[in-house]
């Protein structure tokens, strides 16, 4: 799947009318093969290894996170995570995300962000609503800590240019 070998411990397929779908997957892979699946504009995996393992039971037509549910893990190492924007990279990363029913909770993610160590966890709930039009919000709760800022050496970082949009009509563009 998007380039990932899976490896499936368990399949089943319930009530063909309504199809529900009860699966159990597993994979070790390079980091960088979850681009393509996360199709993500502001960051990419460059380097590293993860493992995973997931549970799904729900829906296969609708999928929310009224009538879903995924669980399990993915774990990494000696990771590098490209952000995108302000063309920074946080090496050597290393993380253990979990999958709570439709919540996704970061247990831990650590890294090296312009030579300083940062550390972060948090969670996002009703992340399977991405996958559905469901238009249940998903909630974004994030802690970062890191014992010793160098702000020069993150620079890059904090001033991210940012364009604004440029409006089709003839009126003046006004920005508040």
């Amino acid at each position: 799947w998007e380039g990932m070998r899976l490896n499936i411990k368990n399949l089943n397929v319930f009530n063909l009318t309504n199809p529900r779908l009860g699966v159990k997957v597993t994979s070790s892979f390079p980091l960088n093969e979850l681009n393509s699946a996360l199709q993500s504009e502001t960051l990419q995996f460059t380097n590293g290894r993860a493992e995973m393992e997931l549970e799904y039971d729900g829906r296969t037509d609708t999928v929310s996170s009224k009538n879903s549910k995924l669980t399990g893990y993915l774990k990494f190492d000696h990771g590098s995570i490209l952000l995108t924007g302000p063309q920074s990279t946080i090496q050597n990363c290393k993380g253990i995300f979990s999958f709570i029913n439709a919540n996704l909770i970061v247990d831990s993610l650590q890294g090296t962000l312009a030579g300083n160590p940062v550390y972060m966890k948090g969670r996002a709930n009703n992340v399977l609503s991405v996958l559905s039009d469901d238009h249940v919000p998903v909630s974004l709760d994030w802690n970062i800590y890191a014992p010793v800022i160098n702000l020069n050496s993150i620079r890059s970082v904090l001033l991210r240019k940012v364009t604004a949009p440029k409006k089709k009509s003839g009126k003046k563009n006004t920005y508040q």
